[in-house]
């Protein structure tokens, strides 16, 4: 359970390292700024293009009830707002992030192990974005597995399926926070996956953490930084063996 646990804390421990060294914030301010971005584009689009489309389809259908069940729409869309921006973030935050959150695993690092024992990676930034596309090409692949491994229990084993489906989604929500020690080494998917895996505790504990710091919006931004470095701070030598 100790495993559990010191997954969880990883996340938080990330926020107070962060905090306690102001030269790396420059490399989590970049992060920072770019999921911001991500979010306020995504929500104009929906209330500026997305709301106004769907009230209006309503009104087209010139029902008696439309008026009455407009502000009911209004509501449910600014509710279903909220997954949107969650999956935009996770979809977008990895990608146009990925070489500074890779740079600040790589600084962290750095300060665990000394200079002599970590190699900076040799890319330009252009390879390392598309680096990190080919990486969250592969995480996504791996979410999308796993959330449809999840929904098959949860409703295929009731009452303790969704129990379990909801344990493969603390997972799941770790998984990609978790490879920035790997990838700055070039550790492939499969060999994350084993040691993921086989530290299923550790990964499901800090994967809760994540997923808790994910659903308040105004924390969302600071958590890929924060996941980054207490990911580091756990697996500072991305070992796989």
């Amino acid at each position: 359970m100790s495993a559990f646990v010191s997954g969880w804390l990883a996340p938080f421990r990330g926020w107070v390292h962060l905090l306690q060294r102001p030269r790396l914030w420059p490399l989590a301010a970049i992060p920072i700024l770019l999921n911001v971005l991500v979010l306020v584009l995504v929500a104009w689009g929906w209330i500026r293009i997305v709301e106004p489309w769907m009230i209006e389809a309503l009104r087209s259908t010139g029902s008696w009830w439309e008026s009455a069940a407009e502000w009911i729409v209004r509501v449910l869309l600014w509710i279903a707002m909220l997954p949107v921006l969650l999956l935009s973030y996770l979809l977008l935050a990895g990608v146009l992030g990925g070489p500074f959150n890779e740079a600040l695993s790589f600084r962290v690092a750095k300060e665990m192990l000394g200079d002599r024992n970590v190699e900076a990676p040799q890319r330009s930034v252009l390879d390392s974005i598309l680096l990190a596309i080919r990486i969250e090409s592969g995480n996504l692949l791996v979410s999308l597995v796993g959330a449809i491994l999840a929904v098959l229990i949860s409703l295929s084993f009731p009452p303790i399926g969704p129990i379990i489906g909801t344990v493969i989604s603390w997972w799941l929500a770790g998984y990609p926070f978790l490879s920035y020690p790997f990838d700055i080494r070039g550790r492939p998917l499969r060999s994350k996956l084993n040691r993921m895996s086989s530290n299923i505790l550790e990964t499901t504990g800090f994967g809760l953490a994540v997923w808790l710091l994910l659903f308040p919006i105004v924390t969302l931004p600071f958590v890929a930084p924060c996941a980054v470095v207490g990911a580091t701070l756990l697996h500072p030598d991305g070992r796989t063996d």
